[in-house]
């Protein structure tokens, strides 16, 4: 799992959380170190969880430069600048899920289960 993020306590406590069910979490400070990241260690990373405002390069361009390496990329923002109209005008084809901070603990454990599942074949109910 890859957390990028540039607020140290943030990226601790997304850490910790993640650390806590038993997670391997690599941290990296802004979007470009998160692409690095990213590229170095692709095969390893299951999930990326961006903030979408940081210096250097923003979370948006970061996603995107992951789908470009991995076009089967699973990530989500956690992000407290995040409406539906903004994530609408970055991406055009698709709609990455956000989590607005201060995020709930149990509301991230569960967008980090749904968003590593596979989606449900049509017809087939999910495991629960």
């Amino acid at each position: 799992m890859l957390l990028v993020d540039d607020e140290p306590a943030i990226l601790t406590l997304e850490r910790d959380l993640l650390e806590l069910q038993g997670y391997a979490v690599l941290t990296a400070s802004d979007g470009m170190d998160g692409v690095e990241e990213f590229r170095k260690h692709r095969e390893e990373i299951g999930l990326v969880i961006l903030d979408l405002v940081m210096p250097r390069m923003d979370g948006g361009q970061a996603y995107i430069a992951m789908k470009q390496l991995d076009p089967d990329l699973h990530a989500f923002f956690c992000t407290a600048h995040t409406t539906d109209d903004l994530m609408k005008s970055l991406f055009q084809e698709e709609r990455p899920h956000a989590l607005r901070k201060p995020f709930d603990v149990s509301e991230f454990l569960n967008m980090v289960g749904d968003t590593l599942a596979p989606p449900p074949l049509s017809g087939t109910p999910r495991a629960s």
